[in-house]
């Protein structure tokens, strides 16, 4: 007796055999920090370009915009219950 899970991988086929997904977060985790402008976060868009050609994509491209950036504020954390 086939069950659920025979019946949507039948459907489904290889994308709910694959491990594609799982590969493509593992890549995407190896090149660290990718806060805009850094080396990793480069390294992150040139291989999601790559990925998306490479699965048939067409007019895969980036478009510049301007980032103002992301600067360290002070933190405050104070316990105000049950006693301040």
């Amino acid at each position: 007796m086939e069950t659920i899970q025979d019946i949507e991988r039948d459907m489904l086929g290889t994308i709910y055999a694959s491990d594609e997904a799982k590969q493509v977060h593992h890549q995407l985790c190896s090149f660290g920090s990718r806060f805009a402008g850094t080396p990793s976060e480069k390294r992150a868009v040139n291989y999601l370009l790559r990925k998306l050609k490479e699965y048939g994509l067409t007019n895969v491209h980036t478009e510049e915009f301007q980032y103002n950036g992301w600067w360290r504020g002070t933190t405050k954390f104070e316990v105000t219950s049950p006693v301040h």
